[in-house]
């Protein structure tokens, strides 16, 4: 996933997780909270922003404001964690926007009764994501830290367990130290040692997509680097295993996979893959090739004829 699509995909996440309703009596209208939604969903961060900022705003200081008693007391909180995830949406894209997103998502970390409940996960989430994909110059090990205690905190949350992935994307890519007297005297860490890193955090994937991305990561990775080809291969089975919705993208990973099995000694995993591929792809432009591949593969493995 591309920066830009990451970055929309966290907005819309924010947005459209949100309760349909903020308060307990059903509104004759749509709510301005439900507006925006609808807007986000259309991808117009900027009129949702504008729809939310009418609603309730927080103030100065970054506080979110609006009555916290009642029926649902953390309306407001919502609300402005809305605001926060807009604010990285919305044109032009800011400086200011992304501070003011930042300060909110802490504030309302900060200001929610449980430190496990869904709408402080929510808050810390999007807070390592403005540090590890918003933010000039970003924080990496700050998001780290963020998505690691998450996981502890509340390990079997969605937003947590989709933060284990964006943990293990950032201990295998984290950016190299800057070109420094002092950072050139730091050694930088080793390929296996992200990997190993990484890897460490696949027990505490439970939530099958995000074992699935994970794993996918990781598996690129040691191809990528050229580390362990049968480690990547059953990182990369697994994941098809779990499967991608999009056709495209798991129908490319049985290739890879299948790839890497006749690689690596597996021809029965290799026939496998090549056959559910042509069974869902038998038009595309890598049919005839695999369809050759197979055909070897199963003549190889075919009993030999004794001779006279």
């Amino acid at each position: 996933m591309s920066v830009c699509l990451s970055r929309i995909a966290t907005v819309l996440a924010m947005l459209l997780l949100l309760p349909p309703h903020l308060h307990s009596r059903p509104a004759p209208s749509p709510s301005a909270d439900d507006l925006a939604r609808e807007q986000a969903a259309q991808l117009d961060f900027t009129r949702a922003l504008r729809t939310l900022r009418a609603a309730g705003h927080p103030d100065e200081a970054g506080r979110p404001s609006g009555d916290t008693t009642g029926p649902d007391n953390e309306a407001p909180l919502r609300r402005q964690l809305a605001v926060a995830a807009a604010l990285l949406g919305a044109q032009p894209r800011t400086a200011s926007h992304i501070g003011e997103a930042l300060a909110i998502a802490r504030a309302v970390s900060s200001a929610s009764p449980s430190a496990s409940g869904p709408l402080c996960i929510a808050a810390r989430y999007l807070e390592a994501r403005i540090l590890q994909s918003h933010l000039e110059p970003p924080d990496p090990a700050g998001a780290r830290a963020l998505y690691a205690d998450l996981l502890a905190t509340a390990p079997e949350a969605p937003l947590a367990q989709h933060g284990g992935v964006w943990l293990i994307t950032s201990l295998l890519f984290q950016p190299l130290p800057a070109p420094t007297a002092a950072a050139s005297a730091t050694p930088s860490i080793s390929r296996e040692a992200r990997l190993a890193e990484a890897e460490a955090v696949l027990p505490l994937l439970t939530l099958p997509a995000a074992e699935r991305d994970a794993r996918y990561l990781i598996g690129r990775a040691r191809l990528r680097w050229r580390l362990d080809p049968l480690a990547a291969r059953h990182h990369l089975e697994r994941a098809a295993a779990i499967g991608f919705s999009q056709v495209q993208r798991q129908n490319s990973l049985l290739v890879t996979v299948g790839e890497l099995a006749s690689e690596t000694g597996d021809a029965a995993l290799a026939i496998r893959c090549y056959e559910t591929f042509l069974q869902s792809a038998s038009r595309d432009t890598r049919a005839f090739t695999l369809r050759q591949r197979l055909a070897a593969l199963k003549q190889a493995g075919a009993p030999k004829k004794a001779e006279g």
